[in-house]
C-alpha cells in the first residue's frame, strides 16, 4: 500500500528537491509547464534531426542523399508558398 504524505516536511528528499527546482523554474526563470514542454519538444526535434543526418550520411549513397535533400527542399518550399495563399 503506498504511503500518503501529509506535509512537505515528510516528503522524501527527491520530492522536496523537485518541488524546489520547479518553484525556481516558475518564479526565477518564468518557465511554466507549457513552456517546459515546448523546450523539451524543441530539444527532442533537434536531437532527432542530428540522428537523422548521421543515419542518412551512413546508410544512403550520394545519389540517394541527393534525392532525399532535393525532395525535402521542395516540400519546404511548398510550405513557404502555401503561407501566402490563405
Amino acid at each position: 500500500m503506498p504511503e500518503v504524505y501529509d506535509s512537505a516536511r515528510s516528503l522524501p528528499w527527491l520530492a522536496r528537491q523537485q518541488r524546489r527546482t520547479r518553484n525556481w523554474l516558475q518564479t526565477g526563470l518564468g518557465i511554466d509547464r507549457a513552456i517546459g514542454f515546448t523546450i523539451l519538444a524543441r530539444g527532442w526535434a533537434s536531437s532527432a534531426g542530428l540522428v537523422t543526418v548521421a543515419l542518412i550520411a551512413r546508410f544512403l549513397s550520394p545519389a540517394e542523399q541527393g534525392y532525399y535533400y532535393t525532395f525535402g527542399s521542395l516540400i519546404a518550399l511548398q510550405i513557404v508558398f502555401e503561407l501566402g495563399f490563405s
